[in-house]
């Protein structure tokens, strides 16, 4: 086997790993939209939005990705130099809007209305990007 096969074998087996669990985090970020407003017991939120902006603009990145590894697996096969891609980041931005959306959407549709409150910083983990909105404050220590 050639070193460029062993190269889109490994490539291939970890980016359905990549895809696994990015499509994981992406669903706990936004879950608490998709599940009955009495059921949410704690929701993640940030008024920055990195962790979904950062989050859903990987995931438009490595979906992008996905619609072009045909080509690129083509391309490694035969052998062909790689061609460069351009405009790799217009998904990215759009998914990172995207994920900007559901970000406040959790404040305004699921936090706001549900009278939720803040988590202390002495419960949550050191420097956290996401603050846990509960219920009752005693959910905040689980």
């Amino acid at each position: 086997m050639s070193k460029d096969k062993k190269q889109l074998a490994v490539g291939l087996l970890s980016g359905v790993f990549i895809y696994y669990w990015l499509f994981v985090i992406c669903y706990w970020l936004i879950e608490p939209l998709f599940i009955p407003v009495d059921e949410v017991q704690k929701v993640g939120f940030s008024f920055s939005g990195f962790v979904y902006v950062v989050m859903f603009s990987t995931l438009g990145f490595f979906i992008d990705a996905l619609f072009n590894i045909r080509e690129t697996v083509k391309e490694i096969l035969s052998g062909e130099g790689k061609t460069v891609k351009k405009h790799r980041w217009k998904l990215s931005i759009i998914f990172a809007v995207i994920g900007l959306g559901f970000n406040y959407a959790n404040y305004f549709i699921v936090i706001k209305p549900n009278h939720m409150i803040e988590c202390p910083d002495s419960t949550s983990y050191k420097s956290n990007l996401l603050k846990s909105y509960v219920k009752d404050i005693s959910q905040c220590n689980q």
